[in-house]
């Protein structure tokens, strides 16, 4: 009977401990309040309420969130849905920054920011800024010249992107040093991202797989706060190679959470398989997808690099080329390294 008058003498205790960690919960957040382009919207952040949330209004133009306070740094995380590519997935990314860039929701997706600081306990009122952006328009094979200021803020351009290309994105700033950041379409939050993958300390996203045709928008920011300079700005888009039917085709990922891609031609009714092997490097746990028309076909994001490899059943409903995309779950370093050999068949 010991263990029972023990676990009695507790119970107080343990019930005061859950109706005060009830108490921290319920204050720890204000219910989302909404905020949409244009408004400024001011709170307060004490020792019961440490973060705010607020639920931005869908808009035809990209936003740009910005938290500012004179006590405190804010931080912005963001709660989003994304249906891009004909599936549905919800995210929190906590701690992404200050300021935000959210390109135009399309149907289905929304976003929730919330307002806190990168130090705990933290007092004291900040505003909060939801103000359009402007993006300058950049052709495909076309170079820009671009400026930021000395405080930093990042400058926005954009293009219109086709599905199943090959994006590739570089930013020249010779002693200035830059990085970038590309958002698809239909992206809430960044697709791709660099810092120093191109010639010296400049920038470089390396074809990129674009999953979606629409607007697409890149973010061209300082590597450091508060630096300045000129850069340019390059973008190219290429075609991806063919996989032909029964042929093994191998592919290498590189980099950080590298990305490869593959196209056939679909039949409008058709069936087809598609086996993966990896054959060189660590390849465990990388996405496969297959997308036709902006509709994904095929998702498995825990790829197993058995010996027989993976196979992929799908099903193509129109005529036009379908688009196999390979994102590794690593970063290969070495020239072996995140080798992929895929065959495709007919049914």
């Amino acid at each position: 009977m010991r263990p029972f008058i023990g676990y009695a003498r507790l119970l107080p205790w343990i019930v005061l401990t859950i109706l005060l960690l009830s108490t921290v919960i319920v204050h720890a957040a204000q219910d989302a309040q909404p905020i949409a382009l244009g408004e400024t919207l001011t709170g307060a952040l004490t020792t019961d309420v440490n973060s705010f949330n607020y639920d931005l209004a869908a808009a035809d133009t990209p936003v740009l969130l910005t938290a500012t306070a004179e006590t405190f740094l804010p931080t912005l995380g963001l709660a989003y849905t994304n249906t891009q590519g004909g599936g549905f997935s919800v995210s929190f990314d906590g701690d992404v920054g200050n300021p935000v860039f959210i390109p135009p929701l399309v149907d289905g997706n929304s976003v929730q920011v919330q307002v806190t600081s990168n130090s705990f306990p933290a007092e004291g009122d900040f505003t909060l800024t939801a103000a359009p952006v402007d993006t300058t328009p950049i052709g495909v094979g076309e170079s820009v010249a671009g400026e930021l200021g000395a405080d930093g803020a990042p400058q926005y351009f954009s293009f219109e992107a086709e599905l199943g290309k090959l994006l590739t994105v570089t930013a020249q700033g010779g002693a200035f040093d830059t990085r970038l950041q590309w958002f698809a379409p239909g992206s809430v939050r960044s697709t791709a991202g660099d810092n120093d993958g191109g010639v010296g300390y400049d920038p470089e996203i390396y074809q990129a797989v674009i999953t979606g045709s629409g607007t697409s928008y890149i973010e061209v920011a300082p590597a450091f706060a508060d630096e300045g300079g000129r850069f340019t700005l390059s973008l190219a888009l290429s075609e991806p190679p063919v996989l032909d039917e029964v042929t093994p085709t191998v592919i290498r990922l590189g980099g950080s959470r590298g990305t490869g891609v593959l196209m056939f031609q679909g039949m409008a009714g058709g069936t087809a398989q598609v086996t993966i092997r990896g054959v060189g490097g660590d390849t465990e746990g990388a996405t496969i997808a297959v997308y036709q028309d902006g509709v994904r076909l095929v998702w498995d994001d825990r790829f197993q690099a058995g010996e027989a490899g993976s196979l992929y059943q799908l099903n193509t409903p129109t005529d036009n080329p379908a688009y196999l995309i390979i994102t590794a779950d690593t970063t290969f370093d070495e020239p072996d390294a995140g080798q992929f050999e895929v065959i495709l068949a007919g049914l």
